[in-house]
């Protein structure tokens, strides 16, 4: 009888240890697949904070190419001023319409970032308007009772 019960005892813990055991490979199992699954987050994240920085990089060089672009776009502008003072005598600075709109954009994005120029391209505009005035009168002032104008250089 005794050994019948040690015999059953011996087999209860056996049973038990196989369920132990079966419960021990279950939870290994699930820690296995947690690590691959935390491995697989990992590695994405690394991913994409590579592709993170490459993104930060191409900002920062697109950023320094237009402020370099800009940089030489105002020293050209500055250049063609320079040029035409040069070539005339008198400090009337004649610019296109286009070259007004750039000379705009320009003193435009110079005050966004914090910088003023000392001549206020607004008044240059209407400096320009008022000097075609100026113009026009002179030309009016040439007609004769004929209605014809002569102009002079």
């Amino acid at each position: 009888m005794f050994e019948l019960y040690y015999y059953l005892e011996k087999e209860k813990r056996r049973v038990i240890d196989e369920e132990e055991r079966k419960r021990l490979i279950r939870e290994k199992i699930k820690q296995e697949e947690e690590i691959r699954r935390l491995k697989f987050t990992i590695s994405i994240i690394i991913l994409l904070l590579t592709n993170l920085r490459l993104w930060q990089d191409r900002e920062i060089f697109n950023r320094n190419k237009e402020k370099l672009e800009f940089e030489l776009f105002i020293l050209k502008a500055v250049q063609k001023i320079k040029e035409q003072l040069l070539l005339r005598k008198d400090t009337e600075l004649i610019l296109t319409p286009r070259e007004l709109e750039n000379a705009k954009e320009i003193q435009n994005r110079l005050t966004q970032e914090g910088i003023y120029l000392k001549n206020d391209l607004t008044r240059l505009e209407e400096n320009k308007g008022w000097n075609r005035k100026l113009e026009r009168d002179k030309e009016l002032s040439k007609t004769y009772d004929t209605g014809l104008s002569i102009k002079t250089d």
